[in-house]
């Protein structure tokens, strides 16, 4: 399956997508075949023999011995050009600059072109959600890293060497999973004489591969080959973007592999700190009750005893004269408190001391009331965890309205599909825009989907102008998506 393109919403033009392809093409036609090829050439052997100091000692012709050393200085030129090797050398030492150059190389024009391809689906994904200069550096990171960590296992005892742009390639595939696991490649096949194309998503195009990789190391006994060097890269790819994702350096809107696999994918925000703050909204009141519990405890008349008191030192005759002379004798009515009288209960049970726990409900409704769109949604979410609680349709609606309006569209889209499945009112304008956002998230099939739901006998004229200029632009759009292969 070669992969050609992907629904993955694009926020960035692949520049450097395109720019590395028209790179790594005009390096494979201006590069010397003799900085690439890992072959031990005739001239080298040629070397060895002629600088053997034995083959010097036996020759007594002194013009072969000048014929000899004219060679040997020509020779030497030659090994010298051909040392600045640009692949990636094994049992030669640490070379740095291969390292990068490496991943420009490649062995034939096949080798080439199934890279290129593969490198364009995959960048767009990529550097469609970070842009130029943060994909350029993902890229050469993980095509650095892994030539890096290869070299220096190989440097001791390894022979040959490696090249090519498969590893770092197969870094930003497991970003891409990362990343946008269920957004989809479009790829073309072929099953013997049945080629056509199909939609896969990421996640699963990405698992297939990786499967094949495996299974190609466990059959080369985990020796050093592209498999195992595929694998590097796709490690150190997926590790780089689950870095990037719990870091918050990247916007994957809750459509990550992480909130994908708790199923709370759609959400514009990671599922721990989704439970962490409904938490904190739900216990907010608990808090402030707690507090309130404690200034009333407070302002509580409290009587405290003194250590020695003038009662018991009198009843015991231990004090002195001077003493007793200094603690007057106070009378006993001083010690017992005056009765409680109505007034102070008055601030007691006002509403600010007498405060209630309020209930997840009744907070929702006031996150919605409040147009507090984003803590209404997170607090629907943790209700629905414990409940099949649902919104009124008015709140509903409000709370749709809040959304679109904050361009939190990734949220409305599911509470827009709710109120058409529950609600009659309004459901052909919903319905409507539901399929123009799905147009814009560039979902073609998702949109015509909707439009064909449509019930025409209750739709004005207006409507369905609207509605079957919308199904055209759908068609329009899904066929030229399954015309793009034969441009």
């Amino acid at each position: 399956m070669i992969p050609y393109n992907t629904d993955a919403p694009l926020y960035h033009m692949p520049i450097a997508t395109v720019g590395l392809i028209v790179l790594n093409t005009i390096l494979f036609i201006a590069v010397p075949r003799s900085m690439v090829d890992f072959e031990y050439s005739a001239a080298d052997m040629m070397l060895q023999v002629l600088s053997d100091p034995d083959l010097h000692a036996d020759s007594e012709d002194e013009n072969q011995q000048i014929d000899r050393a004219a060679i040997l200085a020509q020779l030497e030129d030659a090994a010298e050009h051909r040392s600045v090797m640009l692949s990636l050398e094994y049992g030669q030492g640490l070379k740095p600059w291969q390292w990068l150059t490496s991943i420009f190389m490649h062995a034939n024009i096949m080798h080439l072109v199934f890279n290129m391809i593969a490198l364009w689906a995959f960048g767009l994904v990529v550097e469609g959600k970070v842009g130029l200069a943060r994909f350029l550096g993902l890229y050469l990171g993980i095509g650095v890293a892994q030539s890096a960590i290869e070299q220096l296992v190989m440097c001791l005892n390894g022979i040959g060497g490696s090249l090519g742009a498969s590893a770092a390639i197969f870094g930003i595939l497991g970003i891409a999973i990362v990343w946008a696991p269920k957004n989809e490649f479009e790829v073309f096949y072929q099953f013997g004489f049945r080629m056509g194309t199909a939609e896969i998503p990421i996640m699963v195009y990405g698992f297939l591969q990786l499967a094949i990789e495996v299974f190609n190391v466990t059959m080369g006994q985990f020796g050093i080959s592209s498999g195992l060097l595929h694998l590097m890269g796709f490690a150190i790819g997926m590790s780089l973007g689950f870095v990037w994702l719990v870091r918050g350096w990247v916007d994957c809107e809750g459509w990550d592999l992480l909130t994908v696999l708790k199923g709370h994918e759609g959400r514009d925000f990671e599922a721990e700190r989704l439970e962490k703050e409904a938490a904190d909204l739900v216990n907010s009141s608990q808090r402030a009750r707690s507090e309130t519990a404690v200034k009333v405890k407070q302002t509580r008349p409290q009587v405290q005893v003194a250590k020695h008191s003038p009662r018991a030192s009198t009843a015991t005759g231990t004090q002195s004269d001077a003493t007793a002379a200094t603690i007057p004798v106070l009378p006993r009515s001083m010690f017992a408190p005056p009765p409680p009288s109505a007034d102070d209960f008055a601030d007691l049970f006002s509403p600010q001391a007498s405060m209630q726990v309020e209930s997840p409900e009744d907070r929702l409704n006031g996150l919605i009331e409040a147009g507090n769109h984003q803590a209404a949604v997170r607090a629907l979410i943790e209700l629905r965890k414990t409940d099949k609680y649902e919104l009124q349709q008015g709140q509903l609606a409000k709370l749709i309205r809040d959304l679109v309006a904050g361009q939190d569209l990734n949220n409305a889209v599911p509470l827009m599909a709710e109120h058409i499945r529950r609600f009659t009112d309004n459901r052909i304008p919903l319905q409507i825009n539901l399929a123009k956002i799905m147009l814009q998230k560039q979902r073609p099939q998702k949109a015509l989907q909707v439009l064909n739901s449509v019930d025409r006998l209750s739709a004005d004229v207006k409507m369905l102008e609207t509605v079957t200029a919308l199904i055209t632009h759908a068609e329009n759009a899904i066929r030229s998506e399954a015309s793009e292969p034969s441009k």
